[in-house]
């Protein structure tokens, strides 16, 4: 278990980790989502040893890392530009985190052999780095960074300059490797897709604070606050204000009407908060349906199978986002109904500074 409390690292008048706590139960990756800049390296870099905290602590099964050096920490890491040594083969690059071990020559050469076949590398030790292409590459540095048999993996966007395709199928592939070792692993990224397709816990960091941590289908279908409703793309934000209350669900008066949702924590009535619609749930009907609103499409873009359109409900004065398949995408211009699954309803805090403004 890696437990972090109150984590701060500060570089001059920035704050980089501004009071940082998770935990990494044991055999969980947790990933890390936010933008560049939220800290998200550096957190991984005060873990690793790397880099030193101005505060809080560092806790790895129920022992504290302070003044630990990074080689005795029992963590490995995985950079996003990997650090090979190009004068070593590919065994070499994995035998090389075998160093502190002492094995024999011939113990060392079957582990290589073992973390090769594991990462679907057989046959390649004796290759060059610069033969290798960025998904082998990819899996040399994690067959490297598990040589030792590291208790913990840190993950630093090692799939960032993969392409997209590639990317998809070693985002499951780094999944069920790590599963099969049965190690702990912070991953961090800003790629949701990574994010939910790898995490069994995710954390939303911005500008160097956690702005809710929970199972990836509870931050993205149950955001926090405005902050992590944007993190996580859900455009569509609307004004609202509790106009009933009754213990954790209320009555919530937005421009699409009175709506009954779960409220936040000590929300009473006339209390301003913020109606998060996420775009899978409003579904377009070119025909007239029973709980539908009017509309018109005055957006359509592209984006492969999907199309994400930007609709104006004429009767509430307001713009939503919707996706619909690319096959059956409406044309800008095109008058329609549309209807909103409730599940795609959730309700946070008004903020002051970052509240949402009508789309309209």
């Amino acid at each position: 278990m890696l437990e972090i409390s109150d984590l701060t690292r500060r570089y001059g008048p920035i704050t980089a980790l501004d009071a940082v706590s998770l935990d990494v139960p044991d055999a969980t990756i947790v990933a890390v989502l936010g933008g560049s800049g939220c800290g998200k390296s550096t957190l991984l870099r005060v873990v690793a040893g790397l880099e030193s905290s101005d505060g809080g602590g560092i806790r790895f099964r129920g022992r504290s890392l302070a003044g630990v050096p990074p080689h005795q920490r029992q963590i490995g890491m995985v950079f996003q530009d990997y650090a090979f040594f190009p004068h070593l083969d590919v065994a070499g690059n994995v035998a090389f985190g075998l160093q502190q071990q002492r094995l024999t020559p011939v113990a060392r050469a079957a582990r290589v052999a073992e973390l090769l076949e594991l990462v679907g590398l057989v046959g390649f030790g004796a290759r060059q780095i610069d033969t290798l292409s960025g998904g082998e590459r990819q899996r040399v540095a994690l067959a490297r960074c598990l040589a030792p048999q590291p208790a913990l993996v840190l993950l630093d966007e090692p799939l960032a300059a993969l392409d997209r395709t590639l990317r998809d199928r070693l985002v499951d592939e780094l999944a069920t490797i790590l599963r099969r070792v049965g190690v702990s692993a912070l991953y961090v990224t800003h790629d949701q897709d990574e994010a939910f397709g790898l995490a069994d816990q995710l954390v939303i960091m911005e500008r160097g604070r956690v702005l809710q941590a929970g199972t990836p289908e509870l931050v993205y279908t149950q955001p926090a606050s405005v902050a992590v409703a944007h993190a996580l793309g859900q455009r569509n934000q609307l004004p609202a204000q509790v106009y009933s209350a009754d213990g954790t669900r209320g009555l919530v008066r937005s421009a699409l009407g009175d709506t009954l949702l779960p409220l936040p924590s000590g929300s009473t009535v006339g209390d301003p908060v913020v109606c998060i619609v996420r775009a899978e749930g409003i579904a377009w009907h070119a025909a007239m349906v029973g709980d539908g609103l009017p509309a018109r499409v005055t957006r359509c873009r592209f984006a492969g199978g999907r199309a994400v359109l930007e609709v104006a409900l004429t009767e509430a004065r307001l713009t939503l986002d919707c996706e619909v398949s690319s096959i059956a995408a409406p044309a800008v211009g095109a008058l329609g109904w549309v209807s909103i699954h409730p599940a795609a309803l959730w309700c946070c805090p008004a903020e002051p500074g970052i509240a949402a403004a009508p789309r309209r």
